[in-house]
This record gives C-alpha cells, sequence and structure tokens, in this order.
C-alpha cells in the first residue's frame, strides 16, 4: 500500500514527524493554500512523493515515507513504535478512540471566546500530530476530531475568518490522512470532503479524497478530483500517476463486471433452464400418467433432453457453416463477376478500335496488323509519360483556326441558291397560268382516247391469259433446272473441300474438332458411320484408313496431302497448328497451359460420358455428376482462366484450340444437356468464355450453316431424365 504523508504542521527541528507509520499513493502532492495554511510560527513542510518520498522539516531535515504494514514511527527519545492495526495502536477498547465531543462541548464552546476555541483546536491538533509521530493513530484520530469539532461553531455556512478555515483545512486533511492508514476509506473521504468545503481548490485534500474514492472503487469520482487538482497544478507528478493508476483500475473493474455480469447471466440462464425442464418434466409425467405409462426420472428426462439439444444444435452449426460459406462463395462470384466485366468492357473496346484501324489501313494500301501487335502497341502508349500526351492538344489548337479558313465560301453558297430558287418559283407560277387556260380542251381529247383504250383491251385478254400460262411452265423449268444446278455445285464444292472428318453423326468428340476447323477457316466434309455403334463393315473401312485396329474416331483425313489424322486431342493440334490455334508455341509456359487445358477438358468430357441415361446411367451417378462433378470441374476451370488478366482466353490474347474444346465441354456436354445456362451465372469468367467464342467469325458461320444444323446434339433427354 502506498505511503501518505502529514499537510502539516508546527513540526520545529526537535520535533520532527517521522511519516513511515502513513500509507499515501505515489505522487509529490503541494497545497496550493501554502499562504493560507502556514502559521505566524512554523512553516508547513511540503508534501513529497509517495513510496521514495521525505518530508522535509523547516531545517531541512528529512523523514523518510515507508509503507504503513511495517514501518515505525520513531519518538522524541529515538524509540520505535509500529503502526499496527486500530485496535491494536489506538487503545485497549477498539471503540475508545472514536469518541467524539458532542453537543454538550458544543454548548460550552459556543460560551467561550473565539480565540479561546481557536487555542483549544490547535492543541488537540497538536496531540494528533504527537500521536501520529508515535504511532497511535486511533488516539491521532481522536484528537484530531475533537479539534474539527470545536471549530464548527466559528465557522456555519463557511463564514468563518481565514485562521479558523485554515486551521479546519488542516485539522481534516490529517484526520483524512489517519483514517486511510487505518483502512476506513469512507471517513476519510468524509474528512477530505470536510477539508475542500473550506476550500475546494485544495490539491492535498482533492488528491486525499481521490486516493479514498480509488480504493472505495468510486473510480469516477476519483477522476473528477484528480482533473480538477491537475488544473491548479499541472506539473504535479503524484496527481498525474494517481490518474493513470485510477484509469488502469477503471478498466480492470470494467472487465471484472462484465465477467460477473456474464457469470450471473449465466447462472440465471442455468436456473431458468432448470425450472423450464422441471416444468416440462412435470407435464410428461402427468401425460404418462393419463396413459397409464411409468413415470420417467427426471435424470433420464435430462439426458433425452440434452441428447436431443445436442443434435439440434449440431445441425444449427451445420447449417451456420454451410450459410457462412455460401455467402463467401457469393462474395467471391460478385467480385469475380464485377472483375471480369471491367476487363471485358476493355476488351471489347479495344477489339473495335482494332477493327477500325485495320479498315483504315486496308484503305491506305497497308498491312493488316494483328490484334496481339496493337493491343501491345496500345499498352506501350499508355505507359509513357503523360507530359507527351498533355503536349499534343495545344497544336491540335494551334492548327485549328487554319483549317476553319475555308468556311467563308462554304457559307457564301446557300445565298445564291435562295436567289435561283425564287426565280424557280416566278418562272413556275407564269407556266401554271397559262397551263390552266389549256386545260379545258385537252380534256376532251383524253376522253376520247381512254374509250378507244378499252375497247382495245378487251379484244386480246384471252390471248393473254394463254400467253401466261406458258410463262409459269417456263419459270417452273427454270427453277428445277436451277436446284440441279446448286446440287451439283454443291457436289463440286465437297470435293474442293479441304478435309474430311471422320465422325458418328453426332456432337460427342468430334464437335470441338469441326468449332476448330471452323475456326482455323479449314472447309471439311462430315464422313463417317451413320449408326452408333458402326456397322462391321464401316469399323473395317475405318480401321483401314486410320490404322488403329482399337479406335480412329474422330479421324482427319487431308485428300490431297494423303494425311490421315487419329484421336480426338492429336488432330486438335494438328488443326491448332495449321489454323495459328496453339499460342506461341516459343513459349513453354503458353504451350504447357493449352495442352493441360486439353487435359482438363478431357477429364470432364470422360466423366459426361459416365451420366447418360440412355446408356444405362443410374440416378445416383447423374445426381453425383449434376451436383458436384460438374460445377466442381467447372470452378477448376474458372480458377485458371481468371489467371489471365489480358483476355478472355485461357493463355495469350487469341483464341486456341483449348479454349474450343473447354466451350465444347461446358456446352455440349454440360449447359445443354441441363437445359439451362443459369449455372454459369455464378462464373463470369467462363461465361464470357462461351459468349467469346460464339461470336468468333468461324465458329458463328459455321454453327449457323446447314452443316451443322443437321448434326443430332445432345439435350436434357441424355441427363435428365435418367433422374
Amino acid at each position: 500500500m502506498p505511503v501518505i504523508e502529514l499537510i502539516d504542521d508546527n513540526v520545529s527541528n526537535e520535533d520532527k514527524i517521522d511519516t513511515e507509520s502513513y500509507v499515501e499513493p505515489a505522487g509529490k502532492v503541494e497545497d496550493v493554500n501554502d499562504s493560507t495554511d502556514k502559521t505566524e510560527d512554523v512553516e508547513e513542510p511540503k508534501v513529497e512523493d509517495v513510496n521514495n518520498s521525505t518530508d522535509k522539516t523547516d531545517d531541512g531535515e528529512e523523514a523518510k515515507v515507508e509503507d504503513v504494514n511495517d514501518s515505525t514511527a520513531k519518538t522524541e527519545d529515538g524509540e520505535e513504535a509500529k503502526a499496527e492495526d486500530v485496535n491494536d495502536n489506538g487503545s485497549e477498547n477498539s471503540e475508545e478512540w472514536e469518541v467524539v465531543p458532542g453537543n454538550d462541548a458544543d454548548e460550552e464552546s459556543k460560551e467561550q471566546d473565539p480565540e479561546v476555541i481557536i487555542a483549544e483546536a490547535s492543541v488537540h491538533k497538536d496531540e494528533g500530530n504527537n500521536y501520529y509521530k508515535s504511532g497511535e493513530l486511533g488516539k491521532a484520530a481522536i484528537a484530531y476530531r475533537k479539534g474539527a469539532a470545536l471549530l464548527e461553531v466559528l465557522n456555519l455556512d463557511n463564514t468563518g475568518e481565514e485562521e479558523v478555515k485554515s486551521l479546519i483545512l488542516k485539522i481534516n486533511s490529517n484526520l483524512s490522512i489517519v483514517w486511510f492508514n487505518l483502512k476506513n476509506y469512507k471517513e476519510s473521504r468524509d474528512a477530505a470532503s470536510k477539508a475542500l468545503e473550506v476550500n475546494p481548490i485544495s490539491v492535498k485534500a482533492l488528491f486525499r479524497r481521490a486516493v479514498a474514492y480509488r480504493n472505495l472503487k468510486e473510480f469516477e469520482a476519483a477522476e473528477e478530483d484528480l482533473k480538477l487538482a491537475l488544473e491548479h497544478d499541472p506539473e504535479n507528478t503524484a496527481v498525474q500517476k494517481e490518474i493513470t493508476a485510477i484509469v488502469k483500475d477503471a478498466e480492470t473493474k470494467k472487465i471484472d463486471m462484465e465477467i460477473e455480469k456474464k457469470a450471473n447471466e449465466a447462472i440465471m440462464g442455468r436456473q431458468t433452464l432448470w425450472e423450464k425442464r422441471k416444468a416440462e418434466w412435470t407435464t410428461v409425467n402427468e401425460s404418462r400418467v393419463a396413459k397409464g405409462q411409468d413415470t420417467i426420472s427426471f435424470a433420464d428426462y435430462r439426458k433425452e433432453i440434452t441428447k436431443v439439444e445436442i443434435e439440434l444444435k449440431s445441425n444449427k452449426e451445420k447449417e451456420d457453416k454451410e450459410k457462412a460459406a455460401q455467402e463467401e462463395s457469393l462474395s467471391k462470384a460478385m467480385a469475380a463477376q464485377e472483375k471480369i466485366m471491367s476487363r471485358q468492357i476493355l476488351w471489347e473496346k479495344r477489339k473495335a478500335e482494332w477493327t477500325k484501324v485495320n479498315e483504315s489501313r486496308a484503305e491506305k494500301g497497308q498491312d493488316l496488323i494483328s490484334f496481339a501487335d496493337y493491343k501491345k502497341e496500345e499498352e506501350d502508349k499508355e505507359k509513357e509519360p503523360k507530359e507527351d500526351t498533355e503536349q499534343e492538344p495545344k497544336e491540335d489548337k494551334e492548327q485549328e483556326p487554319k483549317e476553319q479558313e475555308p468556311k467563308e465560301d462554304t457559307e457564301q453558297e446557300p445565298k445564291e441558291d435562295k436567289e435561283v430558287v425564287t426565280i424557280e418559283k416566278e418562272v413556275g407560277t407564269e407556266n401554271d397560268e397559262e397551263t390552266q387556260e389549256k386545260e379545258p380542251e385537252e380534256d376532251k381529247e383524253i376522253i376520247t382516247t381512254e374509250k378507244e383504250e378499252e375497247t382495245q383491251k378487251k379484244e386480246p385478254e384471252e390471248e393473254k391469259e394463254v400467253e401466261n400460262d406458258k410463262d409459269e411452265e417456263r419459270v417452273e423449268e427454270a427453277e428445277t433446272a436451277k436446284e440441279a444446278e446448286t446440287e451439283a455445285e454443291k457436289e463440286e464444292e465437297d470435293t474442293k473441300k479441304d478435309a474430311k472428318l471422320y465422325y458418328y453423326p453426332a456432337t460427342g468428340r468430334g464437335h470441338a474438332v469441326r468449332l476448330s476447323l471452323a475456326a482455323a477457316g479449314i472447309t471439311f466434309e462430315d464422313v463417317g458411320p451413320e449408326t452408333f455403334p458402326p456397322t462391321a463393315e464401316e469399323r473395317q473401312s475405318i480401321t483401314k484408313i486410320g490404322g488403329n485396329t482399337t479406335t480412329n474416331l474422330p479421324m482427319l483425313v487431308f485428300p490431297n496431302e494423303d494425311k490421315v489424322y487419329c484421336q480426338s486431342r492429336s488432330v486438335l493440334r494438328v488443326i491448332g497448328r495449321r489454323g495459328n490455334l496453339l499460342g506461341n508455341t516459343n513459349d513453354d509456359e503458353e504451350s504447357y497451359m493449352v495442352d493441360k487445358i486439353l487435359c482438363d477438358a478431357e477429364d470432364l468430357r470422360t466423366e459426361a460420358y459416365k451420366t447418360f441415361a440412355n446408356w444405362g446411367a443410374n440416378k445416383h451417378v447423374i445426381q453425383k455428376y449434376i451436383y458436384k462433378v460438374f460445377p466442381q470441374h467447372l470452378q477448376n476451370l474458372e480458377r485458371q482462366l481468371l489467371l489471365n488478366e489480358s483476355s478472355p482466353y485461357f493463355v495469350g490474347d487469341e483464341l486456341t484450340v483449348a479454349d474450343i474444346s473447354v466451350y465444347d465441354v461446358v456446352v455440349n456436354f454440360g449447359t445443354d444437356r441441363l437445359g439451362s445456362r443459369e449455372i454459369l451465372l455464378q462464373l463470369p469468367a467462363l461465361k464470357w468464355l462461351v459468349d467469346t467464342v460464339e461470336a468468333e467469325e468461324g465458329i458463328a458461320k459455321y454453327m449457323a450453316s446447314e452443316q451443322f444444323k443437321k448434326i443430332p446434339k445432345f439435350g436434357p433427354e441424355s441427363l435428365l431424365f435418367g433422374l
């Protein structure tokens, strides 16, 4: 416990107050009322810092301030008296030191002369000081209280003389210290309050009441006193330290109160739950008795209810986790969608600009520029310093007036036109007047000629009908001839096509090959077995061409080159090399990514083939594909698409066979079979890829052709009908 020293008082060099028996919080406290607290004979000693502070007397001698519990107060003879508990050092009777002069003493004091009362009160104060020095704190408290009681009559309503107020301040301040060391914090607070009644801004009294408040856990009141003390003594380190300690204690108290509150709430909750279960148990047993069943003990009932509650809690936690996961997934999807939308806007803008640039270059007879090169040029321009771009408009502004010079000639032209129009109008009106005068004669001639024409028309009508019938026959003959010609032209075109694709009359693994051929600008003819599975003769014929004794389809043949390529992924790579659909082949990373994405697409395609209901897939396999396998693969593809921030494709800025293969497996083996593309709304990068592939010029043209339309497609019947 910190040590508190006396503020006072008439201590000579011979009668030093050893304050080792006092306990006072840390910090040096100076009295702001030193001028009023001093007597004519003795100057009041200053209160120094706390645990290691010293109390200087008039002659400069120092007395150490130690802790009350093991400190001693030296007497004049040098003997030590321990400051024990109040019951030990007050008197033999624990109640004796609490006796205070009553009303009789007050009545006597009223009759006495004020100077006599002041002198007697000073004697009690000196007695208290002596008792305090000897460690008899109980007797010191009695002496101080007697002195304070005598002075009350001289300071009714705080109207006493300054000498009286000064003495009251000293006695009550010392009494506050004594009560504090006796751990009677309420009395310490009250004594300090009485001191503040005569001097509300006494730093010492404010400080002493504050430390009493602190020990009473009244932290707000303590903080108010200390702040007021600092206003009048800002450099007081003891007050500053005490404020810091009080703030810390207040925080600790707040935490303790919260813990206590939670503990009380927990106990109340348990009590409420207990009473609720008791009531429920009583109701259950009443119901069982009514039904003639045996009653159940409260312990067994609690076990059953606890088991149910644990299960419900577990289900709730599971639901909460799933909900949190869904919310997190949704937020990520929304963020990804915003990111993709911004990329898409920039991509479409650059595509449009690139198209305009190439149109301009074509008009000027210049070579066209690839989109990759154009994009690189634009990115380099964006990296250029802003100073150059800011100076360009200034030059344009200087040239503007020169460009606007010819406008004077163009502005004069409309005036001449107006004059011409007015002349024409005048001439026109004169001609109209002449024609109006001649009209009656002309009308007679017209009427006669019309009658003659009618008679002439009626005669050849029959002849014209016969001629019309002959014309219709001729048109029909011409149309049949044209149809024959178009069929012949188609046959010639088929023979002129670049390649032949051997595959079944379905999309399947041949679909990605067809789309890649269209994107590469390679014309092809669909050739292959008319049924699935193929007949023995068809299989033998295909094996003879492809060479594989296992499987050859899809198989791509270039008749003019006598080249044959089998297996879907190998065929895609051949088309990629011929049509520049493999990305940057000099970049190992890009080449790896193209091959990897082709494999990822084939993994999903293999899983999809297991789910065809018309081939015997069971309900469990189909559900697993719809709700787990397909979404999992799409998420993996979405993740990899997001890695390329420069375009809608997996690698680089140009379409590759990997993009086409993914499009095929997502749409042909997925969304078309689900009957909806709704799942792509959660995968913005993948949706952008699908839209971009379908918009590619060669692919869009092929998908609009009769060649594509006549191929059967996978629909919901291949998947959902199995459910």
